[in-house]
Parts: C-alpha cells; structure tokens; sequence
C-alpha cells in the first residue's frame, strides 16, 4: 500500500526525528498539534492550505480554533 503525504508528514517525521514517543501520533501521553479540515486531503493536499477549510486547530493539546461549534448549530 502506498503510504500518504500526510503520513510522510507526521508519524515517518517523528520516527525520522527520533522522537516518535512523543511526536508524530495521536496518542494519550504525546504532544498534540492537529488541524481538522472540511474536506478530504488525501484526495486534495491543497485543502490544508486554505484558511477557509479549517474547522479546529489543536496546539499542545488544548484548543487553540474551533469552528466546529458554529457550523454544527
């Protein structure tokens, strides 16, 4: 199976990195930055880029961007 961009980009880095006990995964114990997205970006990378498709952004594990709550209402 080819593997994706985006894991390239997180869970290879932190392994590259030498630190993947703390980086790289979404695990209980490890740093947390992540964004989610409205889309898809194995389909289109360029998503991650646009502003506009950010729904939440989460910055050493605590909520830094939410607008999730919004569009849910």
């Amino acid at each position: 199976m080819r593997p994706s961009p985006i894991q390239a980009a997180t869970s290879w880095a932190g392994e590259c990195c030498g630190r993947e006990a703390e980086l790289g995964t979404v695990e209980p114990g490890k740093l947390a930055d992540l964004i989610v997205v409205n889309g898809d970006p194995l389909a289109d990378i360029s998503i991650l880029s646009d502003t506009k498709s950010i729904a939440l952004v989460v910055k050493d594990g605590a909520v830094a961007m939410n607008r999730m709550a919004a569009t849910q209402r």
